[in-house]
């Protein structure tokens, strides 16, 4: 959720907008990325707080 699909660092805001984007807001991807945003959301901040404990950046 960090990177773009060419591989470019970004935002999961922005990567959930991308995906958004692409697949249509009505689509099954779509609806599953606003209903999983939450989870998504924390998944990121979970992991990001394990690097940094390890010394490790992102």
């Amino acid at each position: 959720m960090t990177t773009t699909p060419s591989g470019l660092p970004t935002t999961p805001e922005s990567r959930l907008l991308e995906i958004t984007d692409r697949y249509g807001a009505e689509s099954v991807v779509g609806r599953f990325i606003r209903r999983a945003e939450p989870q998504i959301q924390a998944s990121v901040a979970r992991i990001r707080a394990a690097a940094d404990s390890a010394g490790l950046a992102l």
